[in-house]
């Protein structure tokens, strides 16, 4: 967490995947998994949980990989 935003780890984002198809609430899931709802407020925990859907609906569990060190910077060699 820093000032700017929030990262999730890839091991939380399968797990919110799967209770949410076990039909379990994004609050609950989150208060499960011991994040304090009041800090991120429910509205950022309904978006968060929108966001690792719509991943994991476009790339499946691939999709929920952090690939930021993968695809930032400056490009290696110019076209």
């Amino acid at each position: 967490m820093t000032t700017k935003g929030i990262t999730y780890t890839e091991e939380f984002k399968k797990i919110f995947i799967a209770e949410n198809v076990n039909d379990k609430l994004p609050r609950q899931i989150f208060e499960e998994c011991r994040f304090d709802i009041d800090i991120l407020g429910i509205h950022g925990v309904h978006s968060s949980g929108n966001i690792c859907k719509l991943l994991h609906k476009e790339d499946g569990i691939v999709g929920l990989s952090d690939a930021r060190n993968l695809n930032s910077g400056r490009p290696l060699t110019k076209d």
